[in-house]
Protein backbone atom coordinates (compact mmCIF):
# COMPACT_ATOMS: atom_id res chain seq x y z
CA UNK A 1 0.00 0.00 0.00
CA UNK A 2 2.65 2.03 0.85
CA UNK A 3 4.30 1.53 -2.65
CA UNK A 4 1.14 2.99 -4.29
CA UNK A 5 0.76 6.06 -2.12
CA UNK A 6 4.57 6.68 -3.58
CA UNK A 7 4.04 5.75 -6.67
CA UNK A 8 0.89 8.08 -6.99
CA UNK A 9 2.71 10.68 -5.21
CA UNK A 10 5.40 10.48 -7.23
CA UNK A 11 3.29 10.91 -10.47
CA UNK A 12 1.47 13.72 -9.04
CA UNK A 13 4.85 15.46 -8.65
CA UNK A 14 6.15 14.96 -12.36
CA UNK A 15 2.83 15.87 -13.70
CA UNK A 16 2.33 19.03 -11.81
CA UNK A 17 6.06 20.04 -12.74
CA UNK A 18 5.44 18.75 -16.38
CA UNK A 19 2.15 21.49 -16.19
CA UNK A 20 4.37 24.23 -14.96
CA UNK A 21 7.32 23.88 -17.50
CA UNK A 22 4.25 23.75 -20.03
CA UNK A 23 3.07 26.89 -18.37
CA UNK A 24 6.07 29.05 -17.67
CA UNK A 25 6.81 29.02 -21.77
CA UNK A 26 5.71 32.41 -23.32
CA UNK A 27 3.46 32.15 -25.82
CA UNK A 28 4.24 33.64 -29.16
CA UNK A 29 1.55 35.97 -30.74
CA UNK A 30 2.75 37.79 -33.65
CA UNK A 31 -0.02 40.14 -33.29
CA UNK A 32 1.29 41.00 -29.63
CA UNK A 33 4.82 40.71 -30.45
CA UNK A 34 4.11 43.53 -33.31
CA UNK A 35 2.24 46.16 -31.39
CA UNK A 36 4.98 45.62 -28.81
CA UNK A 37 7.55 46.76 -30.97
CA UNK A 38 5.65 48.92 -32.60
CA UNK A 39 4.68 51.02 -29.21
CA UNK A 40 8.73 51.31 -28.24
CA UNK A 41 9.49 52.48 -32.19
CA UNK A 42 7.02 55.23 -31.74
CA UNK A 43 8.21 56.17 -28.36
CA UNK A 44 12.03 55.41 -28.80
CA UNK A 45 12.25 56.93 -32.63
CA UNK A 46 9.33 60.06 -32.26
CA UNK A 47 7.65 58.34 -35.21
CA UNK A 48 4.61 60.55 -36.86
CA UNK A 49 1.25 58.91 -36.76
CA UNK A 50 1.64 57.77 -40.76
CA UNK A 51 5.11 56.82 -39.61
CA UNK A 52 4.00 54.50 -36.25
CA UNK A 53 0.93 52.96 -38.96
CA UNK A 54 3.61 51.81 -41.56
CA UNK A 55 6.17 50.30 -38.76
CA UNK A 56 3.00 48.65 -37.44
CA UNK A 57 2.50 46.62 -40.69
CA UNK A 58 5.93 46.13 -41.42
CA UNK A 59 6.36 44.59 -37.62
CA UNK A 60 3.38 42.82 -38.04
CA UNK A 61 4.10 40.90 -41.62
CA UNK A 62 7.47 40.22 -40.01
CA UNK A 63 5.97 38.95 -36.52
CA UNK A 64 3.73 36.32 -38.36
CA UNK A 65 6.53 35.01 -40.17
CA UNK A 66 9.00 34.74 -37.41
CA UNK A 67 5.89 32.53 -36.63
CA UNK A 68 5.99 30.40 -39.42
CA UNK A 69 9.59 30.01 -39.39
CA UNK A 70 9.16 28.44 -35.53
CA UNK A 71 6.69 26.45 -37.02
CA UNK A 72 8.74 24.88 -40.01
CA UNK A 73 12.01 25.00 -38.25
CA UNK A 74 11.34 22.77 -35.62
CA UNK A 75 14.54 20.48 -34.51
CA UNK A 76 16.72 22.37 -37.26
CA UNK A 77 18.43 25.48 -35.60
CA UNK A 78 21.03 26.38 -38.28
CA UNK A 79 17.90 26.58 -40.91
CA UNK A 80 16.17 28.70 -38.47
CA UNK A 81 18.88 31.09 -37.75
CA UNK A 82 19.68 31.64 -41.61
CA UNK A 83 15.71 32.60 -42.22
CA UNK A 84 15.51 34.66 -39.29
CA UNK A 85 18.87 36.33 -40.50
CA UNK A 86 17.46 36.46 -44.05
CA UNK A 87 14.13 37.86 -42.48
CA UNK A 88 15.70 40.88 -40.36
CA UNK A 89 17.63 41.85 -42.79
CA UNK A 90 14.71 42.32 -45.39
CA UNK A 91 12.78 43.76 -42.25
CA UNK A 92 15.68 46.34 -41.73
CA UNK A 93 15.72 47.40 -45.36
CA UNK A 94 11.61 48.17 -45.10
CA UNK A 95 11.99 50.13 -41.80
CA UNK A 96 15.01 52.37 -43.33
CA UNK A 97 12.30 53.47 -46.02
CA UNK A 98 9.89 54.91 -43.41
CA UNK A 99 12.48 56.48 -41.31
CA UNK A 100 13.76 59.61 -41.56
CA UNK A 101 18.08 59.35 -41.71
CA UNK A 102 18.23 60.99 -38.21
CA UNK A 103 14.98 58.31 -36.99
CA UNK A 104 17.13 55.46 -38.60
CA UNK A 105 20.99 56.16 -36.85
CA UNK A 106 18.61 56.40 -33.83
CA UNK A 107 17.09 52.73 -34.89
CA UNK A 108 20.82 51.37 -35.50
CA UNK A 109 22.02 52.99 -31.62
CA UNK A 110 19.17 51.28 -30.15
CA UNK A 111 19.37 47.49 -31.90
CA UNK A 112 23.42 48.03 -30.99
CA UNK A 113 22.14 48.47 -27.23
CA UNK A 114 19.23 45.98 -27.40
CA UNK A 115 22.16 43.47 -28.78
CA UNK A 116 24.79 43.81 -26.30
CA UNK A 117 21.88 43.92 -23.52
CA UNK A 118 21.14 40.33 -24.80
CA UNK A 119 24.42 39.81 -25.18
CA UNK A 120 25.15 40.46 -21.79
CA UNK A 121 22.22 38.28 -20.35
CA UNK A 122 23.68 35.46 -22.23
CA UNK A 123 26.86 35.61 -20.38
CA UNK A 124 27.19 32.15 -18.04
CA UNK A 125 25.43 29.84 -20.85
CA UNK A 126 27.68 27.23 -22.08
CA UNK A 127 28.57 27.51 -26.11
CA UNK A 128 25.02 26.21 -27.62
CA UNK A 129 22.53 26.77 -24.74
CA UNK A 130 20.41 28.92 -25.77
CA UNK A 131 17.38 29.92 -23.65
CA UNK A 132 15.86 27.88 -21.04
Amino acid sequence: MKRVISLIGSFLFVAVMFANMVVAQPKFDPKERAQKSTKAMIEKLSLNKEQGEKIGEINLKYAEKMQEIFKKGKGNRDQMRSSMQTMRKDQEAEIKKVLTEEQYKKYQAWQKERRQQQGQRGQGRGQGQGRR
